[in-house]
């Protein structure tokens, strides 16, 4: 296939090369914005990874359920700027008791600048987050674990 392309003058070049950086910088800014964390769920006894686990996400006032892969991880795309509040089961939850677990909020920036783990009132299990990391440690699941875990909510 043939293609005519036209020769452009010193003058009218400038402009359209300026669209063109700017055009390529947009898609850079979008990009900036959102960033991925990495949220690992392990086993508050043994510290191993809970794979196939559903966790709440509420970004703000938005969320989604995420479900752990093999490894025991979600990964979720964040907005710097916003919060992130993370919502498990009841008989899985250890961290401290709170009358309102949902509306412990953790902020973005912190988690990609320092990453978070959760305190662990479950078991020994004891793990050191990583930037844009966070670790939340939950009871496996088992019929003696939903009977004896303390009520969250």
């Amino acid at each position: 296939m043939l293609h005519n392309f036209v020769a452009l003058s010193g003058k009218a070049r400038i402009p359209s090369l300026v669209a063109l950086v700017l055009y390529g910088l947009s898609g850079i800014t979008a990009v900036a914005q959102a960033t991925q964390i990495h949220i690992h769920i392990l086993n508050a006894k043994n510290g191993h990874p809970i794979k196939n686990r559903n966790l709440d996400i509420v970004f703000g006032n938005y969320g989604h359920e995420g479900t752990s892969d093999a490894n025991g991880t979600i990964v979720v795309t964040a907005d710097p700027k916003s919060t992130i509040s993370l919502v498990t089961q009841p008989y899985a939850e250890c961290r401290p008791k709170s009358s309102s677990p949902w509306e412990i909020k953790y902020s973005v920036e912190d988690i990609l600048a320092k990453g978070f783990s959760t305190p662990n009132v479950c078991g020994k299990a004891h793990a050191v987050a990583k930037p844009g990391e966070i670790i939340i440690f939950e009871r496996p699941r088992g019929l003696l674990n939903v009977l004896a875990a303390p009520i969250a909510y």
